[in-house]
Parts: structure tokens; C-alpha cells; sequence
């Protein structure tokens, strides 16, 4: 702590995705905690801004991908100016990099050689030492600890917005327990199937939940909202494709119970203290899954792993994926049902 310097300013980049950036907040708020003069400034997509702006004490500049070089421009203008004690690099990617090399910092921190990679070290001048955990919340706080910050156990302290609050207990019934189910990823490799969606959701009903469907409104998105609402019993309804980031962190804020695939929702589920099943088959849930929750993720990842490397994940490197498109496949319902008895046992559901 002696040979560090005590910051006065930091510029954070972590552009996307939205689960990441949710899993950046202990970071910050430690930060602040333990230097509650510093001024912080956190680089990232618009979205990821609007979600994070109950955070207190950060200067957000967004930054919009789909304007390409003429966007890097103007954070170059901004950012020509400005001078930080440190600048926390918590993306390796290419486009990350570019930004970073804009930033004018003493300290230039990026990841450890094992989560490093699109050559994130050529813009930096310190790594991170490899973190004592798998997750990526893990590697996050190091950030932390690596400018004079004390360990301790990563803290969501989330304020949800009270107009969406206030929106939904008026459409969502609350006459029964909630359940809500994501279904959907960006990526089709991570989505589950349809038919074990309807199970779930009938299973749901029985056990005494109302269930509601939440996600964005992308095509696929779409489907299966179409698809399960049609084939599951009376007492599914949907808010998928109706809700803005804010208006979805309050409605998981308001749940009993959140099943979903490996997306978002699960973060936010963690990071409000809500109980959470999440779904992997691709990704690796010590890596990505629910940080508080471990023992709720349904995985059939080491499997699959084991199967296409012929080895365990220990064996290999710590973003390892698995490619196989059909892997979600290999979940079964019961599956999923014997880790929601597991969860309303657990939480008193």
C-alpha cells in the first residue's frame, strides 16, 4: 500500500456486455469506499450507461460502436484533455485498446496473461496478478486491490428506479410468487430449447408461481415467446421485448425465483440477492455464472468440455468454450426442475 499511489482520478473501460459491467460495480463502489475522493471515469455503451446510472461519483462517457472510426475520433477530442492517476483496461479487446491508447494515465492496468488476449499487454504498463478465484468478478477485483484497495467479499449495492417499480407492480400479478424466466442469449448456441422451456414454465405454475417471460425483442426472442405462450398452461404471460434495461433490473428486483440462460438476468438476479437457476452448457458457470450462487447453476459444461477436449476444464485454459451447437440440448427438465426444488428449499420458497 506504501508504494502505491493514492488516486485522485480513474478512468475504467469495460464497454459491454451488460452482465460484465454489472459484475464491474463491486469493483467501483470498493474503490470508492476505500478512496472516497477519487473521481472516476467509465468509458462504455450507452445502454450499459443508462443501466449503471444510479452509481454516484462516475462520469459516464458513452461510447457508440456502430459510428466506427468517426466515434473514436470524438472520444480522441475528449479524452486529449484529460489526465488519471490510473486507467483500469477491464476489456481485451481490439477496440477496447484503441480507446485506451487515447487515455493519458500513469498507470496503465490490464489482465493477467491468462484472461489477457487481442493483444490488450502492448497497451499497458501493469497486469493484474492471476486472481485467487475462476470468475470474472475474481479478475475484476484485482483491479482494485493492485491500487492499494483492502480484500474483501465482492458487494452489489444496487438502486433500482422507483417509476418502474411503480410501473409493473400495476401490470405484473403479485398475487402469487413471481417467476420469471430469460430464455434467450444473443448467441443460439447458449439458448435452451423450446419444449423444455414449456415444461418448466407448466412446472412453475404447478409449484404455485406466477411466470413471466422477460427479454428484449430480437427475432429469436420472439419465437419463443410466440412458441411458449401458446403450448404452456393458462397463467404464462410475457414481458419479453417490453421492458428497458432499468424497467428489467426493477422487475427481477420484485421476483421470488429467476431461471435463465446465460445472459444477463443472471447478473442481475446475483448482483439484487435475488435466487437465480442459470443454464450452461457452452461457457463455463465458475467463469460466468451467478457469483453468489454457484450451487444453483445447471451445467452440463464439463461434460461437454470433457467430450470435445478429452480433458477437464482444470486442464485447460481459463476461457475455454465449447462449440458444439447442440450442447443446451444435453440440460434436461429435470435438470432444471431438481435445481428450483433445491432453490425453494434453500430460500424458503
Amino acid at each position: 500500500m506504501s508504494n502505491i499511489t493514492v488516486p485522485q482520478s480513474i478512468c475504467i473501460i469495460r464497454l459491454s456486455a451488460i452482465g460484465d459491467c454489472i459484475n464491474v460495480i463491486p469493483l467501483v463502489q470498493l474503490i470508492q469506499k476505500t478512496y472516497p475522493q477519487v473521481k472516476i471515469t467509465w468509458i462504455t455503451e450507452k445502454i450499459e450507461a443508462d443501466l449503471l446510472n444510479f452509481m454516484s461519483g462516475i462520469d459516464f462517457i458513452t461510447y457508440n460502436k456502430k459510428k466506427g472510426l468517426k466515434e473514436l475520433q470524438r472520444l480522441k477530442k475528449i479524452l486529449k484533455t484529460r489526465h488519471f492517476d490510473y486507467l483500469l483496461h477491464l476489456q481485451s479487446a481490439i477496440k477496447a485498446s484503441i480507446i485506451a491508447h487515447f487515455v493519458k494515465a500513469e498507470t496503465k492496468i490490464g489482465f493477467c496473461k491468462e484472461r489477457s488476449k487481442d493483444l490488450q499487454w502492448m497497451f499497458i504498463n501493469k497486469k493484474i496478478p492471476s486472481p485467487r478465484g475462476s470468475h470474472v468478478v475474481d479478475g475484476f477485483m484485482e483491479f482494485a486491490y493492485a491500487i492499494g484497495c483492502p480484500r474483501e467479499v465482492p458487494v452489489w449495492n444496487i438502486t433500482t428506479d422507483q417509476t418502474a417499480l411503480d410501473k409493473f407492480k400495476k401490470i405484473i400479478s403479485l398475487n402469487r410468487p413471481l417467476c420469471l424466466i430469460n430464455p434467450c442469449t444473443s448467441k443460439e448456441s447458449k439458448n435452451w430449447t423450446i419444449e423444455g422451456y414449456i415444461e418448466i414454465c407448466n412446472y412453475m405454475i404447478d409449484k404455485g408461481f406466477n411466470v413471466y417471460l422477460i427479454g428484449g425483442n430480437s427475432k429469436t426472442e420472439q419465437i419463443y415467446n410466440h412458441e411458449i405462450i401458446n403450448a404452456a398452461r393458462n397463467g404464462v404471460d410475457s414481458l419479453i421485448g417490453k421492458t428497458t434495461i432499468n424497467e428489467l433490473l426493477a422487475v427481477i428486483s420484485m421476483a421470488s425465483i429467476v431461471i435463465s440462460a446465460d445472459t444477463a438476468a443472471v447478473h442481475m438476479a446475483n448482483a439484487l440477492n435475488i435466487p437465480v437457476v442459470g443454464l450452461y452448457a457452452t461457457h463455463n458457470p465458475e467463469r460466468v455464472g451467478p457469483y453468489n450462487q454457484p450451487q444453483n447453476a445447471v451445467s452440463v459444461y464439463e461434460t461437454c468440455v470433457e467430450k470435445e477436449y478429452g480433458k477437464p476444464s482444470s486442464m485447460l485454459p481459463w476461457r475455454t468454450r465449447v462449440h458444439n451447437p447442440e450442447a443446451m440440448k444435453l440440460i434436461t427438465p429435470s435438470m432444471v426442475q431438481s435445481a428450483v426444488d433445491k432453490v425453494c428449499k434453500d430460500w424458503n420458497l
